[in-house]
Formats: structure tokens, C-alpha cells, sequence
């Protein structure tokens, strides 16, 4: 599984959080989800944070 894991390219795996804004400049920024992957599957907030 370490061949495929720890890098963001075509065919490997990733669980991804993605937020609006930079959590290491506000902490905050984590309640502002846009979106998560897991196992391969994008999954979009029914109620997504809006930016600004």
C-alpha cells in the first residue's frame, strides 16, 4: 500500500478534506467545508459553508 499512498496523482488513493480558507491562519476556516473525498468518492455538504 506505501507505493500508492502519500502522493496526489492519477490512481493512488487519497482521503481528502478540502475547506474554504487556510487553517493555519484561522482554525475556524476547518468549520468551512467545501468538500470531502474518502475511498475514492466526492462527498459536497448538503448545506456548504459559503465563502467570505
Amino acid at each position: 500500500m506505501a507505493a500508492s499512498t502519500s502522493r496526489l496523482r492519477p490512481g493512488y488513493r487519497a482521503d481528502l478534506l478540502v475547506v474554504h480558507g487556510n487553517p493555519v491562519e484561522d482554525l475556524q476556516n476547518l468549520r468551512r467545508v467545501a468538500l470531502v473525498m474518502s475511498g475514492g468518492r466526492v462527498h459536497i455538504p448538503r448545506f456548504p459553508h459559503t465563502a467570505g
